[in-house]
Parts: C-alpha cells; structure tokens; sequence
C-alpha cells in the first residue's frame, strides 16, 4: 500500500487533499494533479513507483524546464536530486537507498526562464516486502585454483548470505559457511588433494530467504609448483616526475604480484621512516593492485614500499621508491610570510573590483573576479579596508546577475574551504581536503579561489552534517572524522535538522577518516 498526503498552505486557509492507493498487483500509481505558477509554468501527469528501496518519480512540465526533488522524513525534506539542464518537458528521477517501512515526504519544482512552481508536499510510505527474487550474482570467478586451494569470489546485488558445499561427489558432504550478510563474497577452499576433481554447489540466500545455486566444477594442480613457487613484486609505480598517477597532494601507487594476493603501502617523507600506511583499493585479492595515497604535501618528495600476502599466508616487500608531488598552482600557494598587521596583510586579499549595496535589505557586497561576496559585518568592512564612499546602491535584480563566492582560502595556507548558504540564509563552511576532492566537483574553477581574512574564515560555522548524494548515510563530521548516525531516530533526537545536511561527492566523502556510530 501505498498513501499520498498533499498539503497546500494559502494565507487565510489550509486545504488538505489526501489520496490513498491499494494496489494489488504492483507498487506504481498516478497523481491526476497539477502544480500552477501565476504565469503559465505548470507541473502534471506525476506518477511515483516504488520498488523495495527504490522510487521512481517522474512527471510533465509544459515548458522546457530544470527539475528538482526534494524528499526526507520530515517536511524539511534535507536531501534532493536535480537536472539543471532546461531541455526537456519531460522528467524522471530514480532515487535509491530509501529505507523500507518508512514514511518518506516528497516535493517536486522546476524552473523555466525565471518562472517557479514546486508540487504540494506528498507522503510515500516505503513497504518492505518479499520481491521473490532470488540475489542476482555477477563477476562470478574461481580466480585460484591450486594443487591445495580453490579461491571464489563474486558480487550480489543484495545483501545476502552464502554457503559452498564441496567434496569429490556430487553429494559434496563438506561445507563452508561464510560469516555475515554482505554483497561481496571471497572464500577459499583449502586442504584440497592433488590433481582431484571437486564438484561445487553455492548456495546464496536474500533477507526474504530467496535463494540462487551455482553448481560446477575444478581439477586441482597436480603439483605443488604454485604454492612453492617465491612470492614476487613487480611493476611498481609511479617511478617518473610526470606520472599522471601523482598530482598536488596525493598518488596512487599500483603494483602487480605473481600470485593472488592482499597488500598494502607503507610511505613517510624519510626513506628510513616509513610510518604511515594505507590499504590497496581492491574489493578481491588480486594480482594487480593499487592503493590511492591523499593528503600529501605539494612539491615534496615521499618514499614508498609495497608489502604483499599471498592466500597461503606468505608474505614479501617490494624496494623502497620514491615520488615527488606536484607544485601548486600559483594562487593557491600559500605566502611564505604572512604580516600580522591589518593594514599590511590587505595586499594579499583578493582585490575587489567593486562594492555594492543591495537596496532591498542594506546588505553590502564585494565583487570579486565577477562573483559578489558578502560582508557579513562593519568590522570585516574595515579589515578589508573598503571606504562608504566607494559603495553603490545596485538592485537585488542586478546582484543576482553574480554568482556567490563558494571557494575561499586565506593567505597563510594552501587549504581552500567550500561556502555554503543554508536555508535560514547562514553561510557555514566545509573544507575541501586535497585538490582531487577539489576536481571532484565539476563548477570549481581554481580561477575562483579567492583569498580573505582568516578571520573571516574561522566566523563561519562550519558545516557537521554530511551525506553523499544517492546514500541515505548521514555523518556528524567532527575534526576531519565522520561519524554515521545510526537511524533517523537518533538523527532527531540528537536535535539535527534535516536541513542542515550538506551533500558532497563520494570523493569528498573517503576523504574523511571514519569514527564510530552515532547512537
């Protein structure tokens, strides 16, 4: 079953329309409704579907028109989906990861040449309900297979449970049951006899306890040439200056073994102290490997060493190399000396070309490389040693021909923060960790990097609640470390608002060191 509530304020009276579906047979259904602008801009045909945690969500605009959603458990809503690109009537969103048994609201908007109109507020409740589908299994491989091992690996499209039964028969008689309900699955069979034949069955079983088999089967080595032969490390990388794997302040190292298996990099700036490590990037042991290094130094030289661990638990170093991150770009580089005196640090400020008072609420602005950036008081005013007399009056019509000021620094550092204006009209600040997490946002421009006062920068309120767009997660970001909050429930009780999340990109997101669960 699925319930829509749709709510429409007006100012001396509420009207409430409540539409309430019982579908037998599948989980769509049409609302014959419309959304009115004043001006001709209309929203119709809105038909939702819904599929265990997915939601599909599509309607018509008479206009050529961006489109919007916004959902969340509350009517403050806190996350959304959008298409900016104007070139359609017709618009679709899938929006996945919703939680079953869950009452999720929704509002549809769109925009078409300076005409607005958003949906009324409607309520879907999320059922959790048996799909009878069995897990659908991809990237099925017995990756190794040796004279006493046979290593399996494979992916579902849910989380599931998996057991391989196996024996020289095709009664099997022996089992392995692997721990935990997940999407990804390795197991190795071991104690094998030489040159055998096995036969295998894998069994694999969703939360409704739908269930997929795989049957088949392998022929062990007739020798012990793989597990004897020495474990190896080869084609190590980077180990040229113009690498295209090393950037400002972060690489990626890769490496290949001759034998399936797990690794890691160990790294520090000193080739005898090597104190820092991170893990390969795998989902599977492999034999080619690679590990994403972030947080690095620019135009600073740091030594590596690759450590690998086959599946019969042996275990090999590589050389120690060495790389050298690139230079910064040069607006982004950090002064050598930064004065403490007002009047002398003003040199190293972003110029303003001009400033600009909104006639409409006094609020003044500076333009800066073509984007207007607020003056939150009179003593920042003075900081940036700006006179009254230079300040014109333009009209709100005028200042919304610039764009804000999102990416700002201060002079003393290389760190570059992302402002953002929440719905209250409060601007809170996140940083922006390392220069891929920077180019991981496709409208930052390092040309619109503008440097103010740090003191400026620590006013901002900084940003705690963050998701990634398409994942229902939630994190308390405290100190560079993110926090999952374990439910809605807690979300609230803890007195978070929905509004208050700031969605980032998944690269922004792995920047950030996980802590433990919010309960």
């Amino acid at each position: 079953m699925l319930s829509i509530l749709a709510n429409f304020r007006q100012k001396v009276m509420i009207w409430q329309l409540i539409f309430k579906l019982v579908l037998l047979t599948s989980f769509g259904f049409f609302l014959p409704f419309q959304a009115f602008a004043s001006n001709g801009l209309e929203i119709n045909n809105v038909e939702i579907e819904n599929t265990r945690d997915e939601l599909t969500i599509s309607w018509r605009t008479n206009l050529n028109a961006t489109a919007r959603v916004d959902y969340g458990l509350t009517t403050d809503y806190g996350h959304y989906i959008s298409d900016t690109s104007a070139d359609s009537k017709n618009h679709s969103f899938n929006i996945h990861n919703l939680e079953p048994d869950t009452i999720y609201h929704f509002q549809i908007s769109t925009n078409a040449n300076g005409q607005f109109v958003s949906s009324f507020d409607m309520v879907v409740e999320i059922q959790d309900y048996n799909d009878g589908d069995r897990p659908g299994i991809k990237n099925f491989s017995k990756k190794y297979v040796t004279s006493q091992t046979a290593t399996f690996q494979w992916e579902v499209d849910e989380k599931s449970t998996a057991k391989i039964y196996y024996g020289v028969t095709s009664d099997y008689g022996k089992v392995l049951t692997i721990k935990g309900s997940k999407k990804a699955f390795e197991a190795t069979l071991t104690k094998l006899d030489l040159d055998t034949k096995y036969y295998y069955k894998i069994e694999i079983k969703d939360e409704d306890d739908n269930l997929y088999t795989r049957t088949g089967d392998f022929t062990t080595e007739a020798d012990n040439e793989l597990e004897n032969k020495t474990l190896e490390i080869s084609r190590v990388e980077p180990i040229t200056n113009n690498d295209p794997a090393v950037s400002y302040t972060a690489a990626t190292v890769s490496w290949r073994a001759n034998k399936l298996a797990d690794g890691f990099v160990r790294y520090g700036t000193s080739a005898t102290k090597l104190n820092k490590k991170i893990d390969n990037n795998n989902l599977f042991k492999d034999f080619n490997q690679s590990a994403h290094i972030s947080g690095l130094k620019s135009n600073t030289v740091y030594y590596f060493q690759v450590e690998v661990k086959d599946i019969f638990g042996k275990t090999v170093k590589s050389n120690i190399f060495s790389f050298k991150t690139k230079e910064m770009p040069a607006n982004i580089k950090p002064a050598s000396s930064v004065p403490t005196k007002v009047s002398q640090l003003r040199k190293f400020f972003t110029p303003a070309s001009n400033l600009y008072k909104n006639t409409s609420n006094g609020n003044i602005y500076a333009i800066i490389n073509n984007q207007k950036h607020l003056i939150l008081n009179s003593n920042f005013f003075e900081r940036y040693g700006y006179s009254l007399k230079n300040v014109k009056t333009a009209s709100n019509n005028l200042l919304q021909k610039f764009s804000d000021v999102r990416l700002v620094k201060d002079p003393s550092s290389a760190k570059i923060y992302y402002l953002s204006k929440k719905s209250d009209g409060v601007w809170k600040k996140i940083d922006l960790p390392s220069p891929e997490v920077f180019s991981s946002y496709a409208q930052n421009q390092w040309s619109k990097v503008v440097t103010i006062d740090k003191t400026e920068i620590d006013n901002y309120a900084n940003i705690n609640l963050i998701k990634a767009q398409n994942d229902k997660t939630v994190y308390l970001l405290e100190s560079g470390v993110k926090r999952p909050i374990a439910n809605a429930t807690i979300f609230e009780s803890k007195g978070y608002k929905w509004s208050d999340i700031l969605e980032i990109s998944s690269s922004h997101l792995d920047a950030y060191v996980t802590g433990t669960k919010v309960y």
